[in-house]
């Protein structure tokens, strides 16, 4: 309990003592005890206008804030799945249309754009408090304190120390996430480049303001972000390294006693060589093996001779097998001992319901003797 309430301890000492040491001022505590207790939100700001000149760091703001999301979405994800492998987009993507809707009513009303806080993953996961259901509870909280100007108050007298530690412990957390999450996929020389060299643009707008002061005036308000530097720059490296990216190694393989160690040196060496997750490597070497001991127990394929095609590309792998002979059945469901005694190709069903165990995906297409068999796996 006391991990969950840490922060606003935290604050509540922070202010005590900012108070006892000057940092928070008569003046301010003036200002919060004038600040009414009620008042109903004003609308007289409210007013539409149009500047051409903005649509650019507009793009530039709604490409970082996007990925910000992302982001945030894949550390509230990963802090709550301990088998996290990688950003699940149905999600990612909902979280964003969410933001972009609440956004566009922002700008209806005049108020200022909605984003959501990178703070408040990091408060969640310093403290543990991750259910979703407490955003049921802050979401009115946030709501009634529009018509209570005297927590607003509170808020913006918080003295600059205590802001700081609290800003400190939260991004404490969420950088070392962030790097765990970046270092979850296996780095080859490509994404190593990408994202040295990002960073080193967006450190240079803040170690060196000066050093695009000579590009049209346009750009600066991207060029003077390192957020805006960082994002588009990882973007742009991105798209240009992805070219060429996808990779692609044939084996042609005789079913005979030493076929499984070729199989597996072959997965083995390639699979390093992309920078694949070996869990996802052993998986598919697993199908592979169990295809040919069944394949070649069931005389499957004609002649013992088949084509291993293998791709991956930085989300997938996938397992291309071809063969002339008899198709492997792969059923959602495990045969019964009843079939098993009775049905002679109910053997090849098991066998077919043990790999579908291993691919996220399978497909199977026969034509003649010509059979095709793919196994897809996530990655």
């Amino acid at each position: 309990m006391l991990r969950q309430y840490s922060i606003i301890i935290g604050i509540i000492l922070g202010c005590v003592l900012s108070y006892a040491a000057g940092v928070l001022t008569d003046t301010e505590m003036e200002y919060l005890a004038n600040t009414p207790l009620l008042a109903v939100p004003s609308t007289d700001h409210i007013a539409w206008s149009f500047d051409a000149a903005l649509i650019l760091p507009f793009f530039a703001a709604v490409v970082c804030t996007s990925l910000k999301t992302m982001g945030n979405i894949t550390m509230c994800q990963k802090a709550n799945d301990v088998n996290w492998k990688r950003l699940d987009l149905k999600t990612a993507s909902r979280g964003l249309f969410t933001e972009g809707f609440g956004t566009c009513i922002s700008g209806l009303i005049g108020a200022m754009g909605l984003n959501s806080s990178s703070g408040s993953v990091g408060l969640s996961i310093a403290t543990g408090a991750t259910s979703r259901y407490l955003a049921f509870l802050v979401g009115p909280a946030f709501i009634a304190m529009a018509f209570f100007p005297k927590i607003a108050a509170l808020l913006a007298i918080l003295p600059k120390p205590v802001v700081g530690a609290i800003l400190m412990v939260n991004m404490g957390y969420f950088i070392v996430e962030g790097f765990r999450i970046i270092v979850s996929r296996m780095l080859d020389s490509r994404k190593i480049f990408m994202i040295g060299l990002a960073l080193v643009f967006g450190l240079g707008v803040d170690m060196m303001p000066g050093i695009y002061a000579d590009m049209p005036e346009f750009l600066q308000p991207v060029l003077s972000s390192s957020i805006a530097m960082v994002s588009l720059v990882a973007i742009l490296l991105n798209l240009i390294f992805r070219i060429g990216i996808k990779q692609h190694q044939v084996l042609e393989l005789t079913m005979d006693q030493g076929a499984r160690e070729k199989v597996a040196d072959f997965m083995e060496a390639n699979g390093a060589l992309w920078g694949a997750r070996r869990e996802v490597v052993y998986r598919a070497l697993a199908a592979i093996t169990e295809f040919l001991e069944s394949a070649s127990t069931l005389g499957l394929v004609k002649d013992n001779k088949l084509t291993l095609d293998v791709s991956f590309e930085e989300f997938s792998l996938d397992i291309n097998i071809y063969y002339q002979g008899i198709l492997m059945e792969f059923p959602e469901k495990r045969p019964t001992e009843v079939e098993l005694l009775e049905d002679e190709h109910a053997f090849i069903k098991l066998s077919g319901f043990l790999m579908r165990k291993y691919a996220d995906k399978i497909k199977s297409r026969i034509k003649d003797d010509s059979c095709h068999i793919q196994f897809h796996f996530d990655h």
